[in-house]
């Protein structure tokens, strides 16, 4: 009986796991989206968040920050601390 519920857990875990990671990939194609839309046309940031599909640009911002290192405007304007590479944990 111990080892079905350890076999169990292992099998939460790995399907947390699995949800996380492809949360992540999402997450970053979103960005990757993103950032070509803030290079690529006059899109105000508002209109890019929606575009690649956040609800809430507020959100969007914060979650472009936490992966780029600078906000939307900031990279648009090529004032960003890290342009071409997600931000390094």
């Amino acid at each position: 009986m111990k080892d079905l519920h350890r076999m169990a857990q292992a099998a939460r875990a790995a399907a947390w796991e699995m949800a996380a990671t492809g949360l992540n990939a999402r997450n970053a194609a979103l960005m990757e989206m993103a950032k070509e839309l803030l290079c690529s046309t006059n899109m105000k940031v508002a209109q890019v968040s929606e575009q690649v599909g956040f609800a809430n640009v507020s959100y969007f911002c914060r979650s472009f920050r936490e992966y780029y290192g600078s906000s939307p405007e900031s990279y648009r304007k090529g004032t960003g601390e890290n342009e071409d590479h997600p931000a390094q944990d």
